[in-house]
């Protein structure tokens, strides 16, 4: 039971360090366009957690990138690429008003 109720208490603040995340990052303007839904369909129809699990990353996560909310990292991008036999620039875009 204890255990039980510690990993619920994980789970918690796992989605509310994302929640808190997402909420700065949309404060500072950071939003991306993403083809990774249309990859994930199109390659095999993994769901959310699927890919989580094989990157080993929350589905929070995948959520919040799918949503374009979620400033990740060079090293997840190259890693989400890799696993759709694709290239960075093919998942992610810019924002237009990002191009300086």
């Amino acid at each position: 039971m204890y255990l039980t109720l510690c990993l619920i208490y994980l789970t918690f603040c796992e989605i509310f360090i994302t929640m808190i995340q997402i909420d700065i990052e949309r404060k500072l303007g950071f939003y991306m366009k993403t083809n990774l839904r249309k990859y994930r369909f199109e390659r095999g129809d993994l769901s959310q957690q699927q890919l989580a699990d094989m990157i080993k990353v929350s589905r929070q996560t995948i959520v919040a990138i799918e949503r374009g909310d979620y400033n990740l990292s060079v090293k997840l991008a190259l890693l989400l690429a890799h696993k759709f036999d694709t290239t960075v620039n093919e998942l992610f875009q810019l924002e237009e008003k990002d191009y300086v």
